[in-house]
């Protein structure tokens, strides 16, 4: 789906309502993560660099965020899975931990950006003005 950007927010984590969860696919060109990632990824740390997987720490907009870069999708699925079950660990009383995931293709690598969560909407949600 090389013109898409697929998201998935979980049951609790920005989905309109938190008994339910949301997998979409977006056309590309709109989100911002994904239009600004060029500069995004130069201001990441880079975590992790082995065999085709590059694993950065960004912070785009504020938000803390794993992205996943690589050629090679089950390499991604792999690290993925891996930051998945660390995170479910801590949180044992979910059902799933608290994340949003954004993946699509940039050049000739593919993208899986993981955003842990610790509230169905921020604070900044309710704020008036």
């Amino acid at each position: 789906m090389q013109d898409f950007v697929i998201f998935y927010n979980g049951p609790k984590c920005g989905a309109s309502a938190p008994d339910h969860f949301h997998f979409q696919a977006g056309n590309k060109g709109f989100i911002p993560l994904e239009t600004e990632f060029d500069s995004i990824i130069k201001s990441g740390k880079l975590l992790i660099s082995q065999d085709t997987l590059s694993v950065y720490r960004i912070k785009p907009y504020g938000a803390n965020c794993l992205a996943f870069v690589s050629e090679d999708e089950k390499a991604i699925e792999h690290a993925f899975n891996q930051a998945f079950d660390y995170l479910a660990k801590r949180s044992p009383e979910q059902a799933e931990p608290m994340i949003n995931v954004l993946g699509w293709k940039w050049n000739d690598k593919y993208v899986l950006t993981l955003f842990p969560r610790q509230l169905h909407r921020p604070t900044q949600f309710f704020a008036e003005g």
